[in-house]
């Protein structure tokens, strides 16, 4: 497809050391500004008062206390582009950034450290981290081949974990009853991390009680392991169903919606389930509490300490409680640009584009102005 990625540029002398101190956007002379979009939130992550979002194009936050906005990217600070993932440890004040190419940021007192060991590893496939989860002093990574230990406090790779004996996709992973469980588009597999050598696949089960189906996400409360089952594709079908373990025993919660499960989280003492039709909340009893149904495409929500709730959503931004729109920095509404014009000091840009055969690509993105900055 003859697209263009969206990231207008301008000249720069500049040089970025290995650790950078984090900054927002600013222009100034000799430097690049980039034009990235950033309504499309996958996840998000309380860190104090602010509230960081990773988009499809990089990194933003909202700030709380003054509801300001500030925006960073491979050009103010950011080692890379694409990003698919983020999550912040208070017990360790650090943000972890992954990226779709599996390039990794620690963000640590705003100065970024780049971990780009797995992006420069030769691996077939898919190298995507799509989820992080906080185990003692490392950080461990679901990945497109397998699961990636990262010790944050030396900042380096400490071990890699491959689930099954073909390197299958790892979309989620939680610690729960001194086990590892990863959710893979082949199935529920665990582990035991105290008799167990993670190394070996061998170690690695599936779930019994369970279908063999791709999970997609997982969260632990309390007692309980709540898992996302998604049929037969990871995000392509509309049956998904949420499973729950407690006391040993599995149970299906709300089978009845007919909708995709992007995500399941757990924060403040409750479930937050992101379905294509909205944010499910239950309480600790897995009574459903409330839904959320103006978000137009949610990917992942949590709540904050105050109790508001922060939602990802793949179109609209970070929309907070159920506000009919979101909050991005300004910017084109796609990445995807197949054509530019100037007139008059106005930058036209055209999304569209076509296939390899030269037929139309059908891309609906609309026509982006930039027009007195």
């Amino acid at each position: 497809m003859l697209i263009r990625f969206c990231f207008f540029l301008f000249f720069t002398c500049s040089f970025f050391p290995p650790h950078k101190k984090l900054f927002a956007q600013t222009v100034g002379v000799h430097q690049w500004a980039d034009h990235l979009s950033y309504n499309q939130v996958l996840q998000v992550a309380e860190v104090g008062q602010r509230i960081y979002c990773a988009s499809s194009s990089s990194i933003f936050y909202f700030d709380k206390e003054d509801n300001s906005i500030s925006r960073f990217s491979k050009v103010h600070g950011l080692s890379d582009i694409g990003t698919s993932s983020i999550s912040y440890s208070s017990n360790l004040n650090t943000i972890v950034i992954g990226y779709s190419n599996a390039n990794i940021d620690l963000i640590i007192d705003d100065v970024i450290y780049n971990v780009p060991d797995i992006k420069r590893k030769s691996i077939l496939g898919d190298k995507r981290i799509y989820n992080i989860e906080f185990i003692g002093s490392d950080a461990y990574l679901a990945c497109g081949f397998g699961i990636v230990v990262l010790n944050v406090l030396d900042k380096e790779i400490k071990d890699t974990y491959y689930v099954t004996v073909n390197h299958d996709k790892v979309y989620d992973i939680v610690f729960h009853n001194d086990s590892l469980y990863a959710a893979t588009e082949l199935g529920l597999y665990k582990a035991s991390m105290v008799s167990s050598n993670l190394l070996d696949f061998n170690s690695w089960s599936l779930e019994d009680g369970i279908s063999s189906n791709t999970y997609g996400s997982l969260a632990v409360l309390n007692d309980k392991l709540i898992v996302a089952s998604n049929g037969t594709s990871y995000d392509l079908v509309n049956d998904d169903t949420l499973l729950v373990k407690s006391n040993g025993s599995w149970q299906t919660l709300e089978s009845s919606v007919s909708t995709l499960i992007r995500s399941v989280s757990v924060s403040n003492n409750k479930i937050y389930v992101a379905r294509s039709n909205g944010v499910y909340v239950y309480d600790s009893a897995l009574s459903m509490l409330s839904l959320k149904p103006n978000p137009i495409n949610p990917y992942h929500a949590i709540s904050d300490q105050e109790g508001a709730i922060w939602i990802a959503d793949n179109y609209s931004g970070l929309i907070k409680d159920n506000a009919g729109w979101g909050i991005f920095p300004n910017g084109p509404w796609s990445n995807k640009v197949f054509d530019m014009d100037c007139k008059d000091g106005n930058l036209w840009v055209a999304p569209g584009g076509r296939t390899g055969g030269w037929g139309n690509s059908y891309i609906s993105d609309g026509i982006f102005s930039y027009v007195n900055n």
